[in-house]
Order: structure tokens, then sequence, then C-alpha cells
């Protein structure tokens, strides 16, 4: 175990809403599609994706509630950088 993993076990890093330890996170990630079907052989076949949306948040995993919206401030918490 390295030292910074040691020292984030004694001391975590805090969840800026409500101040729990910060051992975890949820990671949400919600995909919406739109798409261009047809009726093939009585069952829908994609033949065009329109739009691709991605939504990602991360969750404190005792408030649920929304602490960061991407990799980078996600991985920043947990290293406990402001």
């Amino acid at each position: 175990m390295e030292p910074e993993d040691l020292a984030r076990i004694i001391n975590p890093p805090r969840c800026p809403k409500c101040g729990e330890p910060l051992f975890s996170l949820i990671h949400v990630r919600i995909e919406d599609v739109t798409e261009k079907v047809v009726l093939e052989k009585g069952e829908f076949k994609v033949v065009e994706v329109l739009e691709r949306k991605v939504f990602e948040s991360y969750l404190c995993p005792i408030g649920w509630h929304v602490i960061a919206s991407n990799n980078e401030e996600a991985k920043r918490l947990l290293r406990g950088e402001k």
C-alpha cells in the first residue's frame, strides 16, 4: 500500500455536502440514444443512430447527493484535493 493510500484511510477526504468520510463514490452513467428503426421480419432493426448523449455523475455513498460531474472531479475528491 502506498503512503498516500494509507493517509487517506487514516484521514479520509470528506463529502463537501454532508461531511461524511469518502472511501468510495457511486458512479451513475445514463446513456440517452435516439435511433431510427425499421420493421424487419416482425422485429425492429436500428438503421441509424441519430444522437447519443452520455450523462455521468458521482454521488456520496452515504447521502446519495451529486458531488462530482466528471471523472477528474471524482478523482480529486477521493484524493482529498480541492
